[in-house]
């Protein structure tokens, strides 16, 4: 990224369903809109009709629109990517491990795994998602966080839920800015090891 770009992002997560054009329409202008997975409950067609529909709306305001998908967003296509793909037509870039470069800037974006585990001790035997090819980049997607950053589930000090794989490859790829959510109650933003990651779940 050359050192005079300067790109307004507005970043969004993890809103399942609750996010409706009227409020979206009063957010701040930005150059490009990111919404790092969960904007449905369920992962149903109707539920993608409705955010492909606010995707459009917001059309004028945010020209580009950059979208990877949840854990929600696979719970009804599982693993069939391209077609939760092909039915965000309003989004100008959906990311399913794959990157684009706007304004001079590397965007790449980790979708969720149907399958496998993010952090989870809890799924017992589930195989971590595999983060090895995510390449170097400026700034890195991904719906959930890295191993102790901003991954503290249900709040509770200690019980770390980010995946120990994906701190690994950020340690190694270095981007310059991670974006997430997944994990609710850990809001906020945390700067560290020359990267600033923000967890903007709502």
């Amino acid at each position: 990224m050359e050192a005079s770009t300067t790109i307004r992002i507005l970043h969004l997560s993890d809103t399942h369903q609750l996010l409706d054009s009227a409020t979206a329409l009063t957010y701040p202008p930005a150059d490009i809109l990111i919404h790092t997975g969960d904007f449905s409950d369920n992962g149903l067609i109707q539920e993608y009709t409705t955010f492909n529909h606010l995707l459009g709306t917001l059309a004028h305001k945010y020209p580009l629109r950059i979208i990877i998908i949840g854990n929600h967003d696979t719970f009804y296509y599982r693993s069939d990517y391209p077609t939760m793909k092909a039915m965000l037509p309003n989004a100008t870039h959906v990311l399913i491990d794959e990157g684009v470069t706007l304004k001079g800037v590397y965007f790449y974006g980790k979708s969720w795994y149907w399958g496998h585990r993010w952090d989870y001790s809890l799924r017992g035997g589930a195989p971590d998602v595999p983060f090895d090819g995510i390449p170097p980049c400026d700034v890195l997607l991904t719906h959930g966080p890295g191993y102790g950053v901003l991954d503290e589930a249900d709040g509770q000090e200690g019980y770390w839920s980010g995946s120990e794989g994906l701190r690994k490859r950020i340690e190694e790829v270095k981007p310059r800015l991670h974006l997430f959510g997944h994990i609710h109650e850990m809001r906020g933003v945390h700067d560290g090891g020359g990267v600033v990651s923000v967890n903007s779940a709502m």
